[in-house]
């Protein structure tokens, strides 16, 4: 499940007493898994620790991204 159906379920808006509630349940889950996951990237780039060149350079890249959307300034051991 993805948390583009997290989306859906809060676009339903009032229409959501008619949906499953074990699918709103995975929805957050995932979602709940999906923030660890960023969670757990940003600190690797906070703390200047990611483990190059093995790094999972997507995660890393998502992480930056969304770094750069919340205004958090980051520096790498490599920016150094």
């Amino acid at each position: 499940m993805s948390t583009g159906k997290l989306n859906e379920i809060a676009d339903a808006g009032p229409l959501v007493h008619t949906m499953d509630w074990n699918e709103i349940g995975k929805a957050c889950a995932d979602a709940g898994r999906r923030i660890a996951e960023l969670e757990a990237a940003l600190r690797a780039i906070a703390s200047r620790d990611i483990p190059h060149p093995n790094a999972d350079w997507a995660e890393v890249e998502f992480a930056a991204e969304v770094c750069d959307r919340l205004g958090i300034t980051y520096e790498t051991k490599w920016d150094q």
